[in-house]
C-alpha cells in the first residue's frame, strides 16, 4: 500500500504522523502506538497492514500490522487459561491501548500510554507506562528506524514483566520469504509451538533460517547462550517485494540489549513452558477467514529491573530497512548478519 493512500485510511480512525528523510519517510499512529509503514523513496510500505484495515479499527481491535511494542511473558497476560495455554487474547489496554502524542520533532517522535494490565497466572493486576521514543534516519541506500522503549510496572506482588518488539512482515513475490538469525555453531533452535516441519526451518554453523509464507502456523526462537555476542541479537527478513519480484525487500533489527542468560529471560515456549527460553523469535501466521498471511520478526528484552517496589526498563533497538534489486539486497543481508551462506527459502 502506498503511504498517501494509508494515510487517508488512517486519518477517520487516529492521529497519524509522518517523518520523511531524503531517503524515505514512515508513519507513526497513536493507535496501538505503531510505526505502521516504512518506504523507502516512494515505495509501496514494506511493513506488513491488514488488508481489512479500517474494519479492525472500528472494532477497536489490535492487530493492524507494523512494528510495535508488547511485554512478556505472553502466558500471563495473553491467555485466559495460562495454566494450559488456552484462550488466546490480546489484551486492548496494552494494544491498542491510549497511546498518545507526547513529543514531536521534524526527525523524532515520542508516544506514551497508560493502562492497567491483568496477570493472569499470578493474578494480580500492574499499573504500567509504556513510551515509545522512534527517531528516523538515513543510512547508505535505506533508512534507520531507531526505537528506545521505556516501561515502569508497578502494583505487582509476583508478577515479572519485559518488553517485546515485533514487526509483521509480508511474504514475497510468489508468497515466501526468508528470516535469517545469526548465531554461534551448534546452535539449536526452540520450537515455540511444537515441531517446525524440516521444509521450514534451516540451522548451519553461523544462522538459522526460517521460511514465511503465512500457510503454516509455527513459531522459532533462539536462546541468548546460541547468539554469537552475548547481550547482542539480530534478525532479518528478506523477500522479493510483493508488487515487483525484481526487488529485494530487506528488513534487519538489531539490539545491543538482548538478554544475556536464560534468568534475564521470561518468555516460556507454549511446546515445552519448563523448558529454555528465547531472546529472538519469528512466527508464521497460517491461513484463516479473513485471508491473513503474514511473518513476525521480534526480539524480547531482559526482564525488567526493581527498586523500590517498581519494575522499570529501558532498552533500545534499530530497524533497518532497504528495498533494492533482490541480488544486492541478499548481498546487504549476509554482510549485515556476517552470515555469507545464506540461502534463501525463496
Amino acid at each position: 500500500m502506498m503511504l498517501d493512500e494509508l494515510l487517508s485510511k488512517l486519518k477517520r480512525y487516529t492521529k497519524a504522523i509522518s517523518l520523511k528523510s531524503e531517503n524515505g519517510s514512515i508513519i507513526v499512529t497513536e493507535y496501538g502506538g505503531r510505526v505502521l509503514a516504512v518506504s523507502i523513496g516512494e515505495s509501496p510500505n514494506l511493513l506488513w497492514v491488514n488488508p481489512n484495515l479500517e474494519t479492525v479499527m472500528e472494532r477497536r481491535e489490535f492487530n493492524i500490522g507494523g512494528l510495535r511494542v508488547w511485554v512478556a511473558p505472553e502466558r500471563n497476560f495473553f491467555y485466559e487459561n495460562p495454566w494450559k495455554f488456552e484462550g488466546w487474547f490480546c489484551p486492548s489496554e496494552l494494544d491498542p491501548g491510549g497511546f498518545r502524542v507526547v513529543e514531536l520533532t521534524g526527525s523524532t517522535v515520542a508516544l506514551e500510554s497508560k493502562f492497567k494490565l491483568r496477570d493472569l497466572l499470578n493474578i494480580e493486576t500492574l499499573n504500567m507506562t509504556i513510551r515509545r521514543d522512534i527517531l528516523l534516519e538515513d543510512l547508505d541506500g535505506g533508512l534507520s528506524v531507531h526505537v528506545r522503549e521505556s516501561l515502569i510496572a508497578s502494583g505487582f506482588d509476583k508478577s515479572r514483566v519485559c518488553l517485546w518488539a515485533l514487526a509483521q512482515v509480508y511474504p514475497g513475490y510468489g508468497g515466501e520469504g526468508t528470516v535469517v538469525i545469526p548465531v554461534k555453531p551448534g546452535a539449536e533452535p526452540l520450537h515455540y509451538f511444537g515441531e517446525i516441519p524440516a521444509d521450514r526451518l534451516k540451522a548451519t554453523g553461523s544462522h538459522v533460517a526460517f521460511r514465511i509464507d503465512g500457510e503454516y502456523i509455527c513459531k522459532l526462537g533462539v536462546k541468548p547462550e546460541d547468539l554469537r555476542l552475548r547481550g547482542w541479537a539480530s534478525i532479518g527478513y528478506i523477500a522479493k517485494a510483493p508488487w515487483n519480484p525484481g526487488l529485494g525487500l530487506l528488513l534487519v533489527m538489531e539490539t545491543c540489549c538482548a538478554p544475556r542468560f536464560q534468568g534475564e529471560c521470561l518468555d516460556p515456549s507454549k511446546a515445552n513452558p519448563e523448558g529454555p527460553k528465547a531472546a529472538v523469535q519469528s512466527y508464521n501466521s497460517g491461513p484463516n477467514e479473513e485471508h491473513l498471511r503474514f511473518g513476525e520478526i521480534e526480539l524480547q528484552f531482559p526482564a525488567a529491573a526493581i527498586a523500590d517496589g517498581v519494575q522499570f526498563s529501558t532498552i533500545a533497538y534499530t530497524l533497518k530497512a532497504y528495498l533494492t534489486t533482490y541480488e544486492e539486497s541478499l548481498e546487504k543481508l549476509r554482510r549485515a548478519l556476517h552470515t555469507s551462506d545464506v540461502q534463501p527459502f525463496s
